[in-house]
C-alpha cells in the first residue's frame, strides 16, 4: 500500500474511533495498530528514499560541475591551439601550411559591426525593452493595491522534522 492509501485508511480509523467515542472492538484495534505500524514504516521508508535521492543529486551535480570544468579546459586548450596555428599560418609563405592529411590556411571573416559608443548611435537604431518590475508589483499588492494582470500566490512545501539525538 502506498503512503496516501495508508494515510487515508488511518484517517478512516480515527474517524471511526471518534464516531464511536473511543469504543472499538479488539479486532478493530488490532487492525488500527497494523495500519499505524505500516504508516510509520512507510514514512520512515520515504525519508530514506528522500535522503538517498538528495545524496545522489548532490553527487551528480558535483560530477556535472567537474565535467563542465573539464569541458571548459578542453575548449580553452582547443581555442589556444587554433590561435597558435593561425599565428604560424600567417607567418608562413603563402599563408598556408600543408601536412600529409590536412592543410591550414587563412580565410577572411564576414564584416563585423563594432559599436564604440552607443550614446552616439541615433535613436532609430535603438531597441526599447519594457519589462515588469516584479518586486515593485509584489510590494504594491502586499500593501493592498489591486494590480490588474497580477496576483500573489502562496504555495506549500514539505517540512521534514527529524528527532534530536
Amino acid at each position: 500500500m502506498n503512503l496516501l492509501e495508508l494515510n487515508r485508511q488511518f484517517q478512516q480509523f480515527m474517524q471511526l474511533i471518534e464516531s464511536k467515542e473511543g469504543e472499538i472492538s479488539d479486532e478493530q484495534l488490532t487492525e488500527l495498530v497494523v495500519v499505524e505500524t505500516a504508516l510509520i514504516t512507510k514514512v520512515d521508508s520515504c525519508v530514506f528514499v528522500l535522503d538517498k535521492l538528495e545524496a545522489e543529486a548532490a553527487f551528480y551535480k558535483g560530477q556535472a560541475e567537474r565535467l563542465a570544468a573539464y569541458a571548459q579546459t578542453c575548449t580553452s586548450a582547443h581555442k589556444r591551439l587554433k590561435e597558435r596555428i593561425l599565428e604560424a599560418v600567417k607567418l608562413s609563405p603563402g599563408e598556408r601550411i600543408e601536412g600529409e592529411t590536412v592543410s591550414f590556411s587563412t580565410k577572411s571573416n564576414p564584416a563585423k559591426l563594432v559599436i564604440t559608443d552607443e550614446a552616439l548611435v541615433p535613436d532609430e537604431y535603438h531597441i526599447v525593452v519594457v519589462s515588469v518590475d516584479n518586486a515593485k508589483v509584489k510590494q504594491a499588492i502586499k500593501l493592498g493595491t489591486v494590480v490588474p494582470g497580477a496576483h500573489v500566490e502562496h504555495g506549500q512545501r514539505l517540512a521534514i522534522t527529524r528527532p534530536q539525538k
